[in-house]
């Protein structure tokens, strides 16, 4: 569960900084199964804050892909993986980026401190397949710059779009993962894809089983998937039904 930028902005900007927090985790370690091992991002976040690095936008509510790195690289460990090191990944960088809170609640400090947006690509050959139908997809691009200026942060994938899309990897991988995410998970997906045959994700928000024609368990049989990520933002885990109800509804029994 990512605490959101806001948090970590304000967290940023106080003169002394000591234990960054995030409100569902003690939730989440306490209701997890014996097989589900739950990350700390405010752990890893804050302790990069504290290092001076620069893990959040300062005009937008995600997180920046520096952090998402930082947190990638533990998930990959505790999953028994080997993380991919940030110069095996492609990286064209925009910048000046000013983004949906700069949008919506404009200041001259955004202005005069613009972020950067890093957008990470593997440098091996993967199609990424969007479902538009029972065992049919067409092919998307990776980075869609098609994207409004101020929501850049989504042109990965074209933003959390569903129902399902996955990435087969042109890298020798049997193995095979699924990513539950919100726009959080959005610059995650890429960087697991140097782990993975395939990597599928999939937004709870935007899953339909009409168009996809089988149930989440039944596309975890399906393509093999042995290790499940959920990334998700921390105002949609204990704000509303976002985790409880569809997530396991969608799971099924």
């Amino acid at each position: 569960m990512v605490p959101q930028a806001y948090v970590g902005n304000t967290y940023n900007s106080a003169d002394k900084k000591q234990g960054f927090v995030s409100e569902p985790e003690p939730m989440i370690n306490a209701l997890a199964a014996p097989n589900v091992q739950a990350v700390s991002t405010a752990e890893i976040l804050g302790a990069a804050m504290e290092r001076g690095e620069y893990v959040y936008f300062r005009s937008d509510m995600h997180w920046s892909v520096p952090g998402t790195y930082l947190v990638y690289e533990e998930m990959a460990k505790l999953a028994g993986q080997k993380p991919a090191a940030w110069d095996d990944f492609n990286n064209n960088v925009e910048e000046p980026f000013l983004g949906t809170l700069y949008r919506d609640y404009p200041t001259q400090y955004m202005v005069d401190n613009p972020d950067r947006l890093d957008l990470l690509s593997p440098k091996f050959n993967l199609e990424w397949r969007r479902i538009d139908g029972v065992d049919s997809y067409h092919l998307i691009d990776f980075l869609d710059y098609n994207a409004l200026a101020n929501d850049r942060y989504t042109v990965y994938l074209g933003g959390p779009a569903g129902p399902w899309t996955y990435a087969v990897c042109d890298n020798n991988i049997d193995r095979n993962a699924l990513v539950i995410c919100d726009s959080y998970g959005l610059a995650f997906v890429p960087m697991v894809t140097a782990n993975y045959g395939q990597v599928h994700y999939y937004d709870p928000r935007y899953y339909d089983y009409d168009t996809v024609g089988y149930t989440v368990k039944e596309m975890i049989q399906k393509y093999k998937i042995s290790d499940v990520y959920v990334v998700i933002g921390d105002l949609h885990s204990y704000d509303n039904d976002f985790l409880l109800y569809q997530v396991s509804s969608q799971l099924g029994d």
